[in-house]
C-alpha cells in the first residue's frame, strides 16, 4: 500500500537510535551514499526497501525508497542525522521535532501533526504484525455485508456483482447459512469493469442490503436507473484496492480461519463448503 513506506519510519526510529547517535555529524561526501545513512541503512536492508539516490536540492539530499510498488521521497540533511518524510521532521535520537515544535503552538483544535503522528505510530504496530494477522483486521474493517449466526466461524467472501461464479458459489454457501454453521461476509468489489462498480454500490446504497445481495445472486435484482451515490462508490473502490493490494486478482476469492486460527485462503469457486467447515469448526 502506498503509505506503508511512510509508516516504516517510525519502525526505523526505533530500530536505529543507537547507530544513528553515532554517526559524526559531519558534512556527508556527494554524492552520499545511503550505506552513510543508518536510517536509509534499515529501510534498504530489514525492510528489503530499493534506495534510490536524486540529488541534492536546497541544502538537502534527496531519495527514493520503493517496495512492492510503493515510493516514498525521504530528504535527510547534509550530515546524515536529520530525516525528513511526508511533512515529519526526525532527529538523530529518533524524535519527531516536528512533534514537538507544534506542541508549543497554541491551537483550539487537535493539529494535524498530533493526529497524523498517533496514525504513523499505530500503523508501526501494525507492521509489526503477521501478514495474516494484518489481512484478518484489513477485512474486519472493510464494508461487507454479513450473512448468519454471530458466533459461527467467519468467512470473507469477495466477490463482483457481475461474477457469475460468485453466484454460484453462494448458492453453496446459503445452506451452511441457513443452519448456522457459517457467518459469512460478502465483500463487493468492482474489478470486471465500471458496470461493475455501479452494480455493487447500488447494493451497498440500499437499506436493506443482504436482501438486494441475494436477487443480485438469483438473477432477480432490478438495477436503478439512478447512479449509486458516491459514498457507496467509494466503499466498492476501497473494497476492491484492499483486494488489490493482497494480491488476490480474481473472484470468488475467499479468506477464514481454521480451527486453530490459522488464516486460510480459497481461490475460485468450490462445491466443497463442507470442507471449509470442517477446517473452521472447533470440535
Amino acid at each position: 500500500m502506498q503509505k506503508t513506506i511512510v509508516y516504516t519510519i517510525f519502525l526505523i526510529m526505533l530500530a536505529i537510535v543507537p547507530a544513528w547517535a553515532q554517526t559524526s555529524g559531519k558534512m556527508l561526501s556527494y554524492p552520499p551514499k545511503a550505506e552513510q545513512i543508518p536510517g536509509l541503512m534499515v529501510l534498504k536492508n530489514q525492510l528489503d526497501a530499493k534506495i534510490d539516490y536524486i540529488g541534492r536540492r536546497y541544502s538537502v539530499d534527496m531519495w527514493l525508497a520503493s517496495k512492492d510498488g510503493a515510493t516514498q521521497v525521504i530528504y535527510t540533511t547534509l550530515d546524515g542525522r536529520g530525516l525528513l518524510t511526508n511533512g515529519f521532521l526526525f532527529d538523530s535520537e529518533g524524535n519527531v521535532v516536528t512533534e514537538k515544535d507544534m506542541a508549543d503552538v497554541n491551537l483550539d483544535e487537535p493539529s494535524y501533526v498530533e493526529q497524523n503522528v498517533q496514525e504513523f505510530k499505530e500503523a508501526v504496530n501494525a507492521m509489526k504484525e503477521e501478514p495474516s494477522t494484518r489481512l484478518w483486521r484489513d477485512l474486519s474493517h472493510s464494508s461487507y455485508i454479513p450473512f448468519g449466526a454471530k458466533n459461527a466461524p467467519i468467512i470473507y467472501v469477495f466477490a463482483d456483482a457481475r461474477c457469475p461464479y460468485c453466484k454460484k458459489f453462494w448458492k453453496e454457501l446459503e445452506p451452511y447459512i441457513d443452519r448456522g454453521a457459517l457467518q459469512v461476509r460478502m465483500v463487493l468489489v468492482g474489478i470486471l469493469g465500471d458496470m461493475s462498480i455501479e452494480a455493487g454500490a447500488q447494493i451497498l446504497s440500499q437499506i436493506d442490503k443482504q436482501g438486494a445481495w441475494m436477487q443480485v445472486a438469483n438473477g432477480t435484482y432490478k438495477y436503478s436507473s439512478t447512479r449509486a451515490d458516491t459514498d457507496a462508490k467509494e466503499m466498492i473502490d476501497i473494497n476492491t484496492k484492499l483486494m488489490q493490494n493482497w494480491k488476490m486478482s480474481s473472484t470468488p476469492f475467499s479468506v477464514y480461519k481454521d480451527k486453530f486460527g490459522k488464516v486460510l485462503m480459497l481461490r475460485g469457486y468450490t462445491q466443497d463448503i463442507e470442507k471449509i467447515v470442517n477446517q473452521a469448526t472447533r470440535k
